[in-house]
């Protein structure tokens, strides 16, 4: 069991992992499972990336939301804590979940919060990625191609 303090959930970075938030009231952080959304945000057709089965779309829709002028913030009287066992898990497919996170740096990169660096960034770790692994390659490129059509969908 751990103690206080518990870790806050992150924001999606260029790079496709997530830090703490700078301002707990108003940031992209979003805790996927341990939310509290009011249902004028789905009413608004604000809607969860359903595309992979895991990964890092939760961090997406944090940052989606921050975009479209959503204000979050962490509440930290409340906490939510996952153990993360990755001998313990209903699936593992690295494929999909390298996938998922080209797709929420994408949208973060060049949508949500576009600047050279971070373009720059999350190219070269999606490079950086499928060439290590080639496999990979496929996952890049349905990474991409879902985020284009999803960002289609959420203008």
């Amino acid at each position: 069991h751990r103690t206080p303090p518990y870790p806050v959930p992150g924001e999606l970075t260029p790079g496709g992992f997530s830090i703490p938030p700078c301002f707990m009231d108003f940031c992209r952080s979003y805790s996927d499972g341990g939310a509290i959304i009011p249902t004028s945000v789905f009413n608004d057709g604000n809607w969860f990336a359903d595309s992979f089965r895991f990964g890092l779309l939760y961090l997406e829709f944090g940052s989606r939301l921050w975009w479209k002028g959503y204000r979050l913030r962490v509440l930290e009287s409340t906490y939510l804590i996952h153990d993360y066992d990755p001998e313990n898990r209903s699936f593992v497919d690295d494929v999909e979940t390298y996938s998922a996170m080209v797709f929420a740096t994408y949208c973060l990169s060049f949508k949500y919060m576009p600047s050279i660096g971070a373009k720059l960034r999350s190219v070269s770790e999606w490079i950086k990625g499928a060439g290590l692994r080639p496999e990979y390659w496929k996952g890049l490129m349905k990474g991409l191609h879902l985020a284009k059509k999803h960002l289609q969908a959420v203008n």
